[in-house]
């Protein structure tokens, strides 16, 4: 019977606080890797995991928790990340790659907050590969699937 509702876990029907925290983690997790995987692609330096959760975590779960998606927040990485490499290769200064998108991407953010930008989807690198736990937690547990991914997530309203 163990066995059997590990396999198949009942559909949880609301997200509460708890589900949202650890939900908001897996999301966070992906874009750290995502941030991961698209530097390089722009000639910037590449960052350990380590360097970029310490730098970026409490942002992405701030952009997670305003109603953003991790779907429109691979949209801020990806624009940040791009604007920088830009910049510094239209510039001979040597510049803390990743103080510089920090910076950008927060205030992309904060730009995007205050005026109401409607803010596009962007979609995994093909070489970035759904985390199990993603799929374990978005189709068996939540049966989201890739809304998951697309569409920000919220406390129920009659859960804690």
């Amino acid at each position: 019977n163990i066995l059997v509702a590990l396999m198949y876990p009942e559909k949880i029907e609301t997200i509460g606080k708890e589900l949202l925290e650890i939900i908001r983690d897996i999301q966070a997790y992906e874009s750290v890797e995502y941030f991961g995987i698209t530097t390089p692609k722009f000639n910037l330096p590449s960052f350990t995991q380590t360097e970029i959760e310490e730098r970026f975590l409490s942002l992405f779960k701030q952009i997670l928790n305003n109603g953003y998606s991790t779907a429109q927040l691979f949209n801020f990485i990806y624009g940040s990340i791009r604007n920088v490499a830009a910049k510094n290769n239209c510039s001979m200064q040597n510049t803390n790659s990743l103080n510089e998108i920090y910076v950008t991407l927060s205030n992309r953010y904060d730009k995007a907050v205050n005026e109401n930008w409607n803010i596009k989807n962007y979609n995994r690198i093909y070489s970035q590969n759904v985390s199990e736990l993603f799929k374990l937690v978005g189709n068996d547990l939540l049966g989201l699937r890739e809304a998951m991914f697309y569409k920000p997530l919220r406390i129920h309203a009659d859960s804690n």
